[in-house]
């Protein structure tokens, strides 16, 4: 008789493998747990979880292509907005978490401030959404390219900021976009004259 050999069950998500990928790190620690601890924990084969996260590190990454591809839309889609408007609203639109998602996102977060690996992986990932930010912003405005750089990097860092909040906080009262609009508007306010640049020269 043969013996059967992991697979993918049909009801596997992404999810369920980073929720029990984020349990084992937590508890054992995250050098201390391998992709092949997680196959196992899961009741999967390795090559599945390689499937769904093709480094370790990714299981805690908050799926930053997904999230860029989102932003970009978001600020492409405001193209009639001014331009700090369309650019806080696709912001917004990149971390749209609701209150339900919290306590698994404060967990992976638990798990990145703790390892340098993982914080530089996330650095990385903030620094190339920064950059495809900054050159969609200059292309809607006659402001100086080193100016649009500031004012994106400095938006994006205090996004980054109120995201790291709200998954500290114990519990909290409202949805990350909300919280995010919300703190995002006075820094948006502040810093919209400084992309209104001169009008550009006549052709």
């Amino acid at each position: 008789m043969s013996r059967r050999t992991p697979g993918r069950p049909p009801e596997t998500t992404r999810a369920q493998i980073r929720h029990v990928a984020v349990g084992l790190f937590t508890t054992h620690g995250y050098d201390r747990t391998s992709m092949a601890d997680v196959a196992r924990a899961v009741g999967v084969s390795r090559s599945t979880v390689f499937n769904y996260f093709p480094s370790k590190r990714d299981l805690l990454a908050q799926d930053l292509p997904d999230i860029e591809r989102r932003v970009v839309a978001t600020l492409e889609a405001g193209e009639d907005l001014p331009v700090l408007q369309a650019l806080t609203a696709a912001i917004v639109a990149g971390v749209a978490l609701p209150r339900a998602e919290h306590d698994a996102m404060a967990a992976r977060w638990g798990v990145v401030r703790s390892v340098e690996e993982l914080r530089a992986h996330h650095a990385a990932g903030v620094e190339r959404l920064s950059a495809g930010l900054v050159g969609a912003v200059r292309a809607r405005t006659t402001a100086d390219p080193a100016r649009v750089a500031e004012v994106v990097r400095a938006l994006i860092a205090v996004a980054d900021s109120v995201t790291r909040s709200w998954a500290e906080e114990g519990t909290p009262a409202e949805d990350l976009d909300v919280v995010m609009r919300a703190r995002l508007a006075p820094f948006a306010e502040a810093l919209a004259p400084l992309l209104e640049g001169p009008p550009p020269p006549p052709v």
